[in-house]
């Protein structure tokens, strides 16, 4: 990549790449303008959660979980599918299963996933937390705010993204798990 490329050469294919990338990570689905829960709030919003949940732990993994999620780094990874791989710790096994399952067999993903990995461009993800309303006694509803930047290796962004996410975080005894999660603009909504 020797010749200098102008910023709207990058922006079209970056701006649809990084679209089909996430949605090859994490599926496939209609936009939404607000992430719908997957599950069910209280409808009189009065759950309480359990002592023994932590809230801001589930923020945490909730915000870690969309971050790896988001970012991915195709000079290194070996597919598509290595975000969702890496982000296990925050995720439960079913969801990362079904969202590398999501992403199988799409080759027109691959090609594009090819040649972001050629020019050596990667997506970092930046996410903040915005709300946590207890869903259950054991499952949280976090509503994050996430930028993606897509850059060249040592440069400046080329292209940001702005994403609602909404992440359903469960306790299941000491593991704080992300089980379900949606997105806005939307490329996957799912649970584990």
């Amino acid at each position: 990549m020797n010749q200098l490329r102008s910023y709207e050469s990058y922006y079209r294919p970056l701006a649809c790449t990084v679209a089909a990338v996430a949605a090859l990570t994490v599926g496939c689905s209609s936009p939404a303008s607000t992430p719908p829960s997957a599950t069910p709030a209280s409808s009189d919003n009065t759950a309480i959660l359990d002592s023994d949940v932590d809230a801001g732990r589930a923020m945490d993994t909730a915000r870690n979980g969309a971050e790896v999620l988001l970012s991915w780094f195709p000079g290194s990874d070996a597919n598509e599918a290595a975000a969702a791989d890496r982000a296990r710790g925050y995720l439960a096994d079913a969801l990362v299963d079904r969202i590398v399952s999501a992403g199988a067999g799409k080759p027109a993903q691959t090609r594009l996933w090819d040649r972001m990995a050629e020019d050596r461009l990667t997506v970092q993800a930046r996410c903040t937390a915005i709300t946590a309303i207890p869903e259950t006694a054991r499952t949280i509803a976090v509503d994050l705010t996430c930028e993606q930047s897509a850059t060249e290796l040592g440069r400046t962004p080329l292209e940001e993204i702005s994403r609602t996410v909404r992440a359903i975080v469960t306790a299941d005894g000491q593991q704080i798990r992300v089980t379900a999660v949606s997105m806005s603009p939307s490329e996957f909504d799912g649970e584990a």
